[in-house]
């Protein structure tokens, strides 16, 4: 836990080194996880009498009440654009995975994917084309509405983070399945799927689907790790065998992990799979050595063998008791100098 910890990943206990040894499957969270979580504004596009700098500016002012990072995203292209007015939006309304909804200048505005606004009665068909062409260049499509309307939507994208590519293909490698989950829509998660190599995705999901998720994992595939940042990502965080957070997460996401990757770097992973296969190694050797004085070292010091004049005195065998337990201790001491290999072949059972 020491090593891992002078890497940039902090363990809440050492049993989940030895876990990590038996992951078959991670589920990864797309945004923040997968992507380096900082989405940006990429189109604005309006329906109705609205320009694009009125539109980002309605969106904004509702999104900038929301926690969400593509909220982030809308209010920080207003701002930095200098079309964000501050208009009090007020009856503000989050639904998980639904999108916001709030009262801007006595109109009842809605933010949300196009699935949500489907939901709600709202009309997206002159939009379909627009939407299909964003979400097939892997960008997230969110919509606003006024009165029931739809006023336009805006198109946000995200980088993948670096080094994430390298990292699912060295745990295909290693046999271990990557699957990734996330709330886009079946078009833009492909996208981003194909783009980093995962092995499944699975899209449109809200926060409960994501723990049904990774039960069906634990049910083909045995101990599954939970790979995520958000609040959103908690409740499949609990329910994985293992659930690592990204350092940059959210409070209650660091909680419900049990692995804190501090530096947002998925290459620990692989050096994590190679820390816990060394860990339990030194666990065999030391048993080893136990046994080895046990079935030896004690009989002797007990005088089983006096009539063959093969005996210890008291004070030896104090010493050697001594010795055999600073010999386990300093075996174990000897993986704070450990340093991962990153080659894949290391990985492979």
């Amino acid at each position: 836990m020491a090593n891992a910890a002078k890497q940039g990943t902090v363990f809440k206990g050492g049993a989940y080194l030895e876990t990590i040894d038996t992951v078959k499957a991670i589920a990864f969270d797309k945004t923040g996880t997968l992507t380096i979580g900082r989405p940006a504004v990429t189109d604005v596009v309006t329906f109705d009498d609205l320009t694009g700098d009125e539109l980002l500016d309605l969106a904004a002012c509702i999104e900038s009440w929301s926690g969400h990072p593509l909220a982030a995203a809308i209010v920080r292209k207003a701002r930095e654009s200098g079309t964000f007015s501050g208009r009090p939006a007020v009856q503000f309304e989050e639904t998980a995975g639904r999108g916001v909804a709030a009262t801007v200048d006595g109109q009842a505005c809605r933010i949300g994917s196009p699935r949500a606004m489907l939901e709600q009665g709202i009309d997206i068909g002159h939009a379909e084309e627009t939407i299909a062409r964003n979400e097939g260049e892997g960008r997230t499509v969110v919509l606003v509405s006024r009165d029931g309307t739809l006023a336009g939507l805006v198109a946000i994208a995200d980088e993948v983070r670096p080094g994430a590519v390298e990292a699912l293909q060295r745990l295909r490698r290693a046999g271990v399945r990557t699957v990734m989950l996330t709330g886009d829509n079946e078009r833009s998660a492909r996208v981003i799927a194909q783009r980093v190599g995962v092995d499944e995705y699975r899209a449109q999901l809200l926060p409960t689907d994501k723990v049904d998720v990774v039960r069906q994992l634990r049910e083909r595939y045995g101990a599954v790790a939970m790979v995520g940042d958000g609040i959103n990502d908690s409740p499949a965080l609990a329910q994985s065998h293992l659930g690592i957070v990204m350092g940059s997460g959210t409070d209650i996401a660091i909680e419900s992990g049990q692995i804190v990757i501090m530096n947002n770097r998925l290459s620990r992973l692989l050096a994590l799979f190679e820390l816990s296969k060394k860990s339990i190694k030194k666990i065999h050797h030391n048993f080893s050595y136990a046994f080895a004085y046990n079935l030896v070292g004690i009989p002797i010091a007990a005088g089983l063998f006096i009539p063959y004049n093969l005996s210890l005195r008291p004070e030896m065998a104090a010493l050697a008791m001594s010795l055999s337990s600073v010999s386990i201790v300093l075996n174990s001491l000897s993986l704070r100098r450990f340093r991962p290999n990153l080659s894949p072949s290391k990985f492979i059972s």
